[in-house]
C-alpha cells in the first residue's frame, strides 16, 4: 500500500517526539518554543551528510520547493514571530527529524521517483 510521506510528516508534526535520529531526546510539543536555527541546522547537516538534496525534502516532507526549502534552511524565522501556517515546515522538519525510519523513506522515494513507480506518494512530483 502506498503511503503519503507529505501525510506521514503532517500527521507526526502534531505530537510530542521521543528521540530523534541522533537518539537525542526532544520534549517540545507543539505550543511549545522551538529553536528553528537549531533546527534547521540539524535538518541541512542530516541531509548534507546522507547526499539527499532540499529539493527532494521539500517535496517529499515539506510539501515546498526547493526555493522555499533553501530560505528556510538557510534564514529561519523565529518560533514567536511566525504564524500557525508559517510553524507548519518547522513542525514537519522535527517529525522527520524524529522519524527512525526518515532517511529510509527518503531514499525508498527517491528511487522510486528516478524508476517512475512513486510508491510513497498518491502521484509522483512533477520532473
Amino acid at each position: 500500500m502506498a503511503v503519503d510521506l507529505r501525510s506521514v510528516y503532517s500527521q507526526q508534526s502534531g505530537a510530542a517526539a521521543a528521540t530523534t535520529h541522533d537518539d537525542q531526546p526532544t520534549s517540545a510539543s507543539v505550543s511549545d518554543d522551538v529553536d528553528t536555527q537549531e533546527l534547521t541546522t540539524r535538518v541541512r547537516d542530516l541531509l548534507q551528510s546522507h547526499g539527499l538534496g532540499q529539493k527532494l525534502f521539500g517535496e517529499a516532507v515539506l510539501e515546498l520547493s526547493q526555493g522555499s526549502v533553501s530560505e528556510l534552511l538557510a534564514k529561519p524565522k523565529p518560533w514567536s514571530l511566525l504564524s500557525a501556517k508559517g510553524r507548519e515546515p518547522f513542525l514537519r522538519m522535527r517529525a522527520w527529524l524524529t522519524d527512525p525510519h526518515g532517511i529510509e523513506r527518503l531514499r525508498a522515494f527517491q528511487s522510486q521517483a528516478l524508476t517512475g513507480k512513486c510508491a510513497f506518494y498518491i502521484s509522483c512530483p512533477e520532473s
